[in-house]
């Protein structure tokens, strides 16, 4: 895996968040990127969240290398997880890096939508996991937003947390899914 160039990310968030009344004050948010390879979020120009409130959760070495040496006191984390495209070598059974029972006002992230060769119940048991055990680690009025391909398994997970969500885009067809991008606020 190399070091990605920078999304630009903060201007679509603010801009999704703002059309349905939600803020999030970045300046002082304690946010959390998964997969955010070398810090995708605090290289954006827009960005104005502060390298000590921002943690990174990556399976790439390399990108949390090259993230430590341009952001050195954000929070950069090993997370050797599975994914088939990216870290075929990485653990299925991988736990996230949490620290003790740390939260977040905002978290980013695209989880994957399937396991190759993993029995689709399993997979889908183990990705309402992940997005319950994300919606536990949001302080109090936190917001989860999560882009991914537009599958069921994802939009199964995110119905499973029980909590109010906004779908924003939703593209493409059952049989040749685009993009989801959904916010979960904790409110």
């Amino acid at each position: 895996m190399t070091v990605e160039a920078y999304t630009p990310k903060v201007n679509w968030i603010n801009t999704t968040l703002s059309s349905k009344g939600l803020t999030v004050d970045f300046e002082n948010a304690k946010v959390l990127e998964l997969y955010g390879n070398a810090g995708q979020l605090l290289a954006d120009p827009e960005n104005v969240v502060t390298q000590e409130n921002y943690t990174v959760f990556e399976y790439s070495q390399d990108a949390l290398d090259q993230g430590i040496e341009d952001f050195p006191n954000a929070d950069f984390r090993m997370w050797n997880h599975h994914n088939q495209m990216n870290n075929p070598s990485g653990n299925v059974n991988e736990p996230l890096p949490f620290s003790g029972d740390e939260k977040f006002d905002f978290i980013y992230c695209s989880l994957p939508n399937q396991i190759p060769g993993l029995d689709s119940d399993m997979f889908q048991e183990r990705l309402n996991g992940a997005f319950i055990h994300l919606k536990s680690m949001l302080n109090e009025d936190g917001i989860l937003v999560t882009t991914d391909y537009n599958v069921l398994s994802i939009k199964q997970a995110v119905a499973n947390i029980d909590m109010v969500t906004q779908g924003y885009i939703n593209t493409g067809t059952p049989d040749h899914p685009e993009y989801y991008l959904c916010v979960i606020h904790n409110g």
